[in-house]
C-alpha cells in the first residue's frame, strides 16, 4: 500500500465548508415554518455528514479498507484522492477532479442553487400578496424547492459519495415527498379550486419538456461532453496513464508510464535521510498480464548516490498489449518490493 501525509483531521476544514454551505442555502431557502424547518435540517445533516468524511475522518474508507486493499493493492487509503470512491471503483487515471462525474457534480450543485434561489423569490413575492405561487420555477413544477435540494445533494453524492449520505439521500427523498404531500392538501385547503386547476396542468416534480430539434441537439453535445474524456482516455491508455507513489522510510519512489513507450517508465526517487544506492538493473522485475517476467535492459539517469533520483527504466520485449502490468522494486533493506500496477 502506498502511503503520504494524511489528508484527514482537518476539522476546520469540516466546520468552515458546513457553515459556508448552510449558509448559503439557508439565503436562498430561508425557512419560516415548522415544515421548512424540518426540511431544511435534513440538509443540513448530510452537508455535516458529507463535509466530516472529507476532511475529518473517512468512515467510509475505514470500513470498506479491507476490501479496497485487495482489490486495489496500491491505494493509499489516507490519500485525499481517494475519497473521490466513483473515480476509484472505475479504475480512472489522473486527477479525480477533472473526471466526467465530478465535472457534472458542478452542473448539479451550480443549477441547485440557483433553481433554490429562483424558486424562494417566486414563493416570497406570492406570500407577500397572499396569493398562490404560480410564477418562476412554480409554473412548471409544484415543489421547486424540494427538487432544488435533491439536485444539491445528487451533485455531492457525485463529487464524495459516502456509505453514510448514501444511506440518507433515499430517506431524504421520501421525506421530501411527503413534505410535499402535506403543503399540497394545506395549500389545497387555503386555495380550493384555484390550486385543483394549477395541480391540474403543473408537474409535481419533473417538468414536462417538449424536446424540440435545438432540445435534443443540446441533449447529444452534453452526452458527447461528458462521454469524450472517457473515450480518449480509452484511445490513448499510455498517455493516459497516471503516476503512482510509495513513500516509505523516509524515501518517497514516483513511478510514472512514458507516453507512447510500453515498456519505458519515469522513476522518482527522494529523500531526507540517506543515500539513494538503488541498483535498478538488479531491484527492478516488470511482470506483464501474461505472467512474463522481465528484467530491465537500461537505465538512463542519475547514477546511485544523493537525496534525489531521476531517470527512465527501460525493458526490452514486445507490447504486452491490453490488461494489467506490474513493476515491482526491490530496495536496499525493505522486506518487501515497492509495488507499482497499472491497468492497459
Amino acid at each position: 500500500m502506498n502511503t503520504s501525509p494524511s489528508g484527514y483531521g482537518l476539522w476546520l476544514l469540516v466546520v468552515l465548508n458546513s457553515a459556508v454551505f448552510i449558509m448559503f442555502a439557508f439565503s436562498f431557502f430561508k425557512p419560516q415554518t415548522g415544515r421548512d424547518w424540518r426540511t431544511f435540517g435534513a440538509f443540513t445533516a448530510f452537508i455535516v455528514a458529507l463535509f466530516v468524511e472529507m476532511y475529518g475522518f473517512p468512515l467510509t474508507l475505514y470500513l470498506l479498507s479491507g476490501w479496497l486493499q485487495t482489490r486495489f493493492p496500491q491505494l493509499d487509503l489516507m490519500s485525499h484522492d481517494s475519497g473521490h470512491l466513483w473515480s476509484t471503483l472505475m479504475g480512472a487515471r489522473g486527477d479525480p477532479h477533472l473526471a466526467p462525474l465530478h465535472l457534472a457534480s458542478y452542473v448539479f450543485l451550480g443549477y441547485g442553487f440557483y433553481l433554490l434561489s429562483c424558486a424562494w423569490h417566486a414563493l416570497y413575492q406570492a406570500q407577500r400578496r397572499n396569493e398562490l405561487a404560480v410564477a418562476g420555477p412554480y409554473a412548471r413544477i409544484r415543489h421547486p424547492q424540494y427538487v432544488a435540494f435533491v439536485l444539491i445533494l445528487l451533485g455531492f453524492l457525485l463529487q464524495w459519495p459516502t456509505l453514510l449520505t448514501l444511506l440518507m439521500f433515499p430517506v431524504l427523498l421520501v421525506m421530501y415527498a411527503r413534505l410535499a404531500a402535506s403543503e399540497e392538501t394545506e395549500l389545497r385547503q387555503r386555495f380550493g379550486a384555484a390550486y385543483d386547476a394549477y395541480a391540474a396542468r403543473t408537474p409535481r416534480f419533473l417538468p414536462r419538456v417538449a424536446a424540440g430539434p435545438s432540445t435534443t441537439a443540446a441533449l447529444v453535445l452534453v452526452a458527447l461532453a461528458v462521454a469524450a474524456p472517457g473515450a480518449m482516455a480509452q484511445a490513448a491508455p499510455g498517455a493516459a496513464a497516471a503516476a503512482q507513489t510509495s513513500a516509505a522510510g523516509g524515501v518517497t519512489v514516483k513511478v510514472t508510464p512514458v507516453a507512447g513507450r510500453a515498456l519505458e517508465f519515469s522513476v522518482v526517487f527522494d529523500t531526507h535521510s540517506s543515500d539513494l544506492r538503488d541498483d535498478l538493473l538488479q531491484a527492478a522485475t516488470l511482470t506483464t498480464g501474461a505472467g512474463r517476467k522481465l528484467k530491465p535492459a537500461r537505465w538512463t539517469g542519475a547514477a546511485p548516490g544523493g537525496h534525489h533520483r531521476e531517470g527512465v527504466l527501460a525493458f526490452d520485449g514486445a507490447d504486452p498489449g491490453a490488461g494489467p502490468i506490474e513493476l515491482a522494486i526491490q530496495r536496499p533493506g525493505e522486506p518487501a518490493p515497492r509495488i507499482f500496477r497499472w491497468q492497459r
